[in-house]
């Protein structure tokens, strides 16, 4: 074999190396790219269940305390809503947490911080017959929280699309 064959044969080996090096980076990023994406799409859904789900479980909420207030029956408060709506309400500031934008949580803390004011106010045995006027406040206070909380849940899902 001469010496131009040889060096045709080893420019030929090393170009398919070449090739087989480059398909293999393609490949490699191609599968990174599409797996990073795969993993945004689900956290972007996982976020928009939990946000959901707090939007949703504040508003059954609302609506219970205000079944409450009309009904004056504040001994139910104390035994059926209070533990089940304390400790849900507490997962759910647990999921919120983990959403990458902070301000959700911030926001939902201010509308639970407003949610716990209300609720040790109709907790407390006299303050809810006495203090009427206070019990209205308190509760347009949490409903006001509610609502920025809504408003923008809505905006920052829309924002995801």
């Amino acid at each position: 074999m001469d010496e131009n064959t040889r060096i045709v044969i080893l420019r030929s080996y090393i170009k398919d190396v070449f090739l087989v090096i480059a398909g293999a980076l393609v490949t490699y990023f191609t599968k990174r790219v599409l797996s990073n994406r795969q993993r945004r799409l689900e956290m972007e859904k996982k976020e928009k269940a939990i946000i959901t789900e707090a939007v949703s479980f504040l508003s059954i909420s609302e609506d219970e305390i205000d079944k409450l207030i009309a009904d004056g029956n504040y001994e139910r408060f104390k035994k059926i809503i209070r533990p089940t709506i304390f400790s849900k309400l507490e997962a759910i500031s647990f999921q919120l947490k983990r959403i990458e934008n902070q301000e959700v949580w911030n926001i939902f803390e201010r509308t639970y911080n407003a949610f716990v004011r209300l609720a040790n106010f109709i907790l407390n045995p006299t303050m809810p017959s006495a203090y009427p006027r206070q019990l209205e406040e308190l509760k347009k206070d949490f409903t006001d929280k509610r609502r920025e909380f809504v408003k923008y849940c809505i905006d920052y899902l829309k924002l995801k699309k």
